[in-house]
């Protein structure tokens, strides 16, 4: 049995349910509950629609995770079973890709500090972290890509800890959009929180060049003045160097102020503009192609269809991207739980292949 799921990267499977219970297949990119953006394309909202009956949750996994997740069919439970994951008497295990050759087996007890909390990133710090340990298990190495399929059992409940954790012993998952960044797990807290605010909070402009056919006319100093570069803002604060903002955030909003020497001796101008999207790591090597795409990379992002524009709406002026299948998920995968006397074995993520399992 299946429950179709929408804007994510596969079906939500049902593993088991009972009276009481109900243990299903997460697919990447599907968050579990109402948050942010996302208000009724979740897991819970999803399977109340489809089965018709109320949900209620004991743990997480992130966004971009994919694998088991324990739902109830009452509070009280719920409490029960979240009580099991407080106490640490869910025995887990995760499935996830990482870069490099990694040892055989390798317990990790480094204690993990939540650095950023409005965006809940994580960094190890043995002075001020609290206490979180991994055990992981090399299953495969694959010598054409460079990467490592491993098993890891995280005997603590942080938030990130594996990805936190292999990142910290130069393993990264390659498609973390924040721990694969290099050596940030490895810094000092003081070093990785300068750099977080740098990212974040200092000015710098942004280029994306979306060229019209209008000539430009000579601006009066008033007009040269509304011209001028502004800084994009995130929660009142301008966002710094955009390569490095955007790989922290999911969504990002990009202010196109910048004309370009090119368009300007070629009778052409840019236009102020703003683009919001997923997967967007490296604002200034975005360009807009002739049918209307953008293109980042050796990827393409195609624009969300507005139903609606009001003149001098923000919002309307934002153009929003549909996220690349690449940027719906990380290598990592929740593959089996144990607990209240129950075992739950998932299926093998898409990205993992069976023969990689022994």
């Amino acid at each position: 049995k299946a429950v179709v799921s929408t804007q994510s990267t596969g079906e939500i499977q049902i593993i088991k349910e009972t009276d009481e219970i109900l243990v299903v297949n997460k697919p990447a990119s599907f968050p579990i509950h109402t948050t942010g953006r996302f208000q009724y394309n979740t897991l819970l909202k999803t399977l109340e629609l489809r089965l018709g009956y109320k949900l209620y949750t004991c743990h997480r996994l992130d966004r971009l995770t994919s694998g088991i997740i324990v739902l109830l069919k009452n509070p009280t439970k719920a409490k029960q079973f979240a009580a099991l994951f407080r106490d640490h008497e869910v025995a887990k295990a995760y499935l996830a890709l990482c870069a490099g050759r990694f040892p055989d087996t390798l317990g990790c007890s480094e204690p993990i500090q939540r650095v950023c909390h409005k965006l809940g990133i994580c960094h190890v710090n043995r002075e001020h972290g609290k206490p979180a340990h991994t055990d992981i298990t090399r299953l495969h190495y694959d010598k054409e890509s460079n990467t490592s399929l491993v098993l890891c059992k995280p005997k603590s409940g942080r938030m990130h800890q594996i990805r936190v954790h292999l990142a910290h012993h130069g393993h990264p998952i390659p498609n973390d959009p924040i721990y694969s960044r290099e050596n940030w797990a490895r810094k000092s807290t003081t070093e990785f929180s300068e750099e977080l605010s740098r990212a974040l909070f200092a000015t710098d402009d942004i280029k994306i060049a979306m060229e019209t056919s209008v000539k430009p006319e000579p601006a009066s100093d008033e007009a040269s003045k509304e011209n001028e570069p502004t800084e994009a803002v995130l929660c009142g604060e301008p966002i710094s160097n955009p390569d490095i903002s955007a790989e922290l955030l999911s969504t990002e909003m990009i202010d196109d102020v910048k004309k370009t020497e090119d368009s300007v001796s070629s009778g052409e101008q840019t236009t102020p503009h703003r683009v919001s999207g997923d997967g967007i790591k490296k604002t200034s090597e975005i360009s807009l192609t002739p049918s209307g795409d953008f293109l980042l990379g050796d990827k393409i992002y195609k624009p969300i269809p507005q139903l609606s524009r009001e003149p001098g709406c923000p919002e309307c002026e934002t153009t929003r991207l549909a996220p690349h299948p690449d940027d719906l998920f990380i290598y990592l995968h929740a593959i089996r739980y144990e607990l209240a006397g129950g075992v739950y074995t998932s299926a093998l993520p898409p990205w993992c292949k069976r023969e990689w399992v022994p």
